[in-house]
């Protein structure tokens, strides 16, 4: 995503998206890849914001990695 198409994902998310969930998105958009640091997660559309699910006492956060077999999903640490 270019920092456009980010900020429009955010507003739409933030129609869809409880409180907690948009609070939870926005600390792991900015995250950078361990493979590409110039880029975020969000920019890679490695994580996006209706990924973000937070029900009861459980959340989850559905991330997508650049290749199937990444090596470096566990340095993201979701």
């Amino acid at each position: 995503y270019s920092d456009d198409e980010v900020v429009a994902a955010d507003h739409l998310a933030s129609c869809i998206m409880t409180p907690i969930e948009m609070d939870v998105w926005a600390s792991i958009k900015n995250i950078k890849d361990p493979e590409y640091p110039m880029w975020t997660l969000s920019q890679l559309r490695i994580c996006y914001p209706t990924g973000v699910c937070v029900k009861d006492d459980t959340m989850m956060i559905e991330f997508t990695p650049t290749v199937e077999h990444c090596s470096l999903a566990t340095l993201i640490g979701l």
